[in-house]
């Protein structure tokens, strides 16, 4: 996956137009990227998956505690990026 994710997100961005070492887009600084990234594949690898598989799986089992489990994480993680936003803004 690493292989074809990363020169897909670099063939992506210089196709768009976005692609420049001088202008980066804002909020994508590569320290606060790679912080995200490992706290993500932490949970991940914390739940034996990752929250958008399980939730996929769970609403199409149309399982209550699923749908109910996901709207949470979701909800959260949310709330989540709005604060931290707020904070390291």
């Amino acid at each position: 996956m690493i292989f074809g994710a990363i020169p897909g997100a670099i063939t992506s961005s210089y196709l768009s137009g976005q692609f420049s070492n001088s202008n980066l887009v804002p909020g994508t600084e590569p320290l606060r990227g790679f912080i995200g990234g490992s706290l993500l594949l932490f949970g991940a690898r914390l739940a034996n998956g990752c929250t958008s598989g399980h939730g996929l799986t769970g609403f199409s089992n149309l399982s209550l505690q699923s749908i109910i489990n996901t709207c949470c994480m979701f909800g959260s993680a949310i709330v989540t990026g709005l604060i931290a936003n707020y904070i390291f803004q």
